[in-house]
């Protein structure tokens, strides 16, 4: 199975510890990392893992340490997390933990507004460890799907047939 990269902002640590917790016995320890979007995260883009942006209430209105919005400054890893994934034609699901919603359109780098047409995983309170096994499933269709069309896996065109 592809490796799993979990990211989020600080704020939403907690729940992204726990999904972390669920994703990692599931699919092992090795294959799911978790970065609460600091330098580590950068050095990551780029290295075909399957993206969950776990999005809490306040992940637009984050700010940096210079009071800027984070989403506005072109280095945040976070941003540039999710801009790789989309260059890239990696997978990527929102994560909208309890209380959050999509962002709108217009809250977000034109470079990531793709990602809100991505499928997204709501994580509700009464039902977070069934969301969670629904998101499993999802990692586990998309890989299988990723691994029919890699460039290792050629397929067939329609015009190929034996005679």
């Amino acid at each position: 199975m592809t490796p799993v990269r979990i990211v989020c902002r600080e704020a939403d640590f907690q729940v992204s510890a726990h999904l972390y917790e669920r994703l990692s016995q599931e699919l092992g320890g090795d294959r799911v990392r978790l970065d609460s979007g600091g330098e580590r995260a950068r050095h990551a883009a780029g290295s075909g893992e399957a993206l969950l942006v776990v999005i809490g209430p306040r992940w637009v209105q984050s700010r940096n340490a210079a009071g800027q919005r984070s989403l506005d400054d072109p280095g945040d890893p976070v941003r540039v997390l999710i801009e790789t994934a989309l260059r890239d034609g990696s997978a990527l699901f929102p994560v909208l933990v309890p209380g959050a919603r999509l962002p709108e359109i217009a809250d977000l780098p034109v470079s990531i507004r793709p990602m809100i047409l991505r499928p997204a995983i709501n994580l509700t309170s009464a039902h977070v460890d069934d969301d969670i096994h629904a998101l499993i499933g999802q990692l586990h269709e998309v890989t299988q799907l990723i691994g029919r069309v890699s460039p290792s896996h050629p397929q067939p065109r329609p015009d190929d047939t034996e005679v």
